[in-house]
């Protein structure tokens, strides 16, 4: 993708108690906001998300060029200015670090704007059905074979590890990836502490997927096992 995003898909965004409202772009199958909208979500100043987004590319947690884009945007003083936007995983990293209540709402929202999107993008699109027919052929082979895979947990780890080493999306795979498996954990009441916490955090989670993907066939049981014992329910 260039670094580079168009203006003619937004989703609007309504927090729940009604105190914020923003609009995001939808590109390249995630979500889309500037650092001013950031700091509108996350109730802070501009100045410490742009803090923060320093930090997470200083410390190679994202990359700047993967996670950001410029965008045509009309300002106040309705003049067009070429502006920064960052997307879905950038956004989820500064939430976590600024207001993790917010940044979790966000992204359940975000999920299911996208997991709408997704599914629309490739039903009108014959070679994307096809990939999404097969990832959904893979879930259901794992979810349902309790012969390897006895635990939720175990299903859960297997499913992230074969949607991110299959490479069944041309675009975005790693992020599918990790947006069907929060799904998935998330409806098995495995995603929450009993305090509200999440069992993986989402910047543990880009991690975990970047070293999937990384990963040679053998270290498969390594981390998968890893999977388990993070979303472990007696952990």
């Amino acid at each position: 993708m260039k670094n580079e995003i168009k203006n003619d898909k937004l989703v609007l965004y309504r927090s729940k108690d009604g105190s914020i409202r923003l609009e995001a772009r939808i590109e390249k199958d995630s979500l889309w906001i500037t650092q001013k909208q950031m700091a509108e979500l996350f109730a802070t100043e501009r100045s410490v998300i742009t803090k923060h987004l320093r930090n997470i590319f200083n410390t190679k947690e994202l990359v700047k060029n993967s996670v950001s884009a410029k965008c045509a945007h009309t300002a106040e003083d309705n003049k067009t200015y070429q502006t920064q936007f960052y997307n879905l995983d950038a956004i989820i990293s500064v939430g976590y670090r600024v207001n993790s209540k917010r940044g979790t709402e966000f992204r359940i929202w975000a999920t299911k704007v996208l997991r709408d999107h997704i599914v629309k993008g490739y039903t009108k699109n014959p070679k994307r059905l096809k990939e999404l027919k097969k990832t959904l052929k893979l879930a259901s082979e794992i979810t349902h074979r309790k012969d390897l895979y006895p635990s939720l947990e175990e299903k859960a780890a297997n499913l992230l590890y074969f949607l991110v080493k299959n490479h069944s999306f041309v675009d975005g795979n790693k992020r599918i990836a990790a947006v069907i498996f929060l799904q998935f954990i998330e409806r098995n009441d495995l995603l929450y502490r009993e305090d509200g916490s999440q069992r993986i955090a989402n910047n543990a989670l880009v991690a975990i997927t970047l070293m999937i993907a990384e990963s040679k066939p053998k270290e498969k049981e390594v981390i998968t096992v890893m999977i388990t014992n993070l979303i472990n329910k007696q952990n």
